[in-house]
């Protein structure tokens, strides 16, 4: 062990430290899926939310450990449905406009869901891509694409 007291930050007291944290975070979701203890993983994934926002200056999402663990047996994306394999595949989604659980995505679809923002933006999108789609197949001229100049 190393000669420094309360939180060395040597490299091998890192190494060490993150290991054990892992070896208890994989304990934690073990005996969730095996159904011995429904609460403690889901527990850990709301403290990390919670954690999460503090950090960004946002506020605690309203969601209870119950809600997480149901969110957590869903095994596929709610957006594209992706088959999500592993516990750490899920995000929970949240909204922090009213800090409530709307569900449970695959990475790239809370990637997306964060850039676009609103529905708005999804319309825009969506409205910019069959636009561009129509036009790459052929099926618009330029100036449909882009108007007349």
């Amino acid at each position: 062990m190393c000669h420094y007291q309360g939180g060395c930050r040597c490299e091998a007291c890192s190494t060490k430290e993150r290991n054990r944290r892992q070896r208890n975070r994989n304990k934690l979701r073990d005996s969730f899926l095996s159904g011995e203890d429904l609460f403690g993983y889901p527990n850990q994934r709301l403290t990390n939310m919670r954690n999460n926002c503090k950090r960004a200056g946002l506020e605690e999402p309203d969601i209870t450990v119950e809600e997480v663990a149901a969110a957590l047996q869903v095994d596929a994306c709610e957006s594209c449905g992706l088959e999500l394999f592993d516990l750490t595949d899920r995000i929970l989604d949240h909204c922090h406009v009213t800090n409530r659980l709307r569900g449970t995505l695959c990475t790239g679809c809370n990637i997306a869901e964060g850039h676009l923002k609103t529905l708005d933006n999804l319309d825009g999108l969506r409205e910019y891509m069959v636009r561009t789609d129509r036009a790459l197949n052929g099926d618009l001229w330029p100036e449909d694409l882009f108007g007349e100049h």
